[in-house]
């Protein structure tokens, strides 16, 4: 869904049946498409997702992607999140400014995480070093989240996911 609020896209979803990973294989939760122009150079946009985890048998893994195609197979990483197996609800966030609507050169550039699990509700609060991530937005891309869980008896379910554009 793209809508525009005041000029800005705005991509969203908040299911009434949330997207659920109960085993222990790398699962794709939830999916926003951007069609190809929503952004350009100079934009800056933030991604976030809420998680709500079932038992506290162990840890899991959140991650972003960014891909053509809803698979990560070919897709570029832009987060990855662990928490602890006592964490049950899971806040997730990506910032990212767009240099480059095509992706080249410098591209987008995000930040790298250093953060404790336990006290840290944004993934980005504490800052390591810059990234940057080749990612072509004058063409149709996907964000989609996964979940990895370590214990097959837990059970993740993604709340929403919403990207915001600045």
């Amino acid at each position: 869904m793209n809508t525009k609020i005041n000029g800005k896209g705005m991509n969203s979803i908040y299911n009434t049946t949330p997207a659920t990973s109960s085993g222990t294989n790398q699962t794709i939760m939830q999916s926003l498409l951007v069609p190809g122009g929503t952004y350009t150079s100079g934009d800056l946009i933030q991604i976030t997702s809420l998680f709500s985890k079932v038992g506290v048998n162990n840890t899991n893994t959140y991650r972003f992607w960014v891909n053509t195609s809803v698979s990560v197979t070919g897709a570029s990483q832009i987060n990855v999140r662990g928490t602890s197996a006592s964490n049950r609800s899971a806040f997730f966030s990506r910032h990212l400014f767009i240099y480059e609507q095509t992706g080249t050169g410098t591209g987008n550039l995000q930040g790298t995480e250093t953060h404790s699990s336990t006290t840290q509700y944004a993934s980005e609060y504490n800052r390591g070093l810059k990234t940057n991530t080749n990612i072509n937005w004058a063409n149709d891309v996907y964000i989609f989240a996964t979940c990895q869980l370590a214990n097959a008896s837990d059970r993740v379910v993604q709340i929403y996911m919403k990207i915001w554009e600045y």
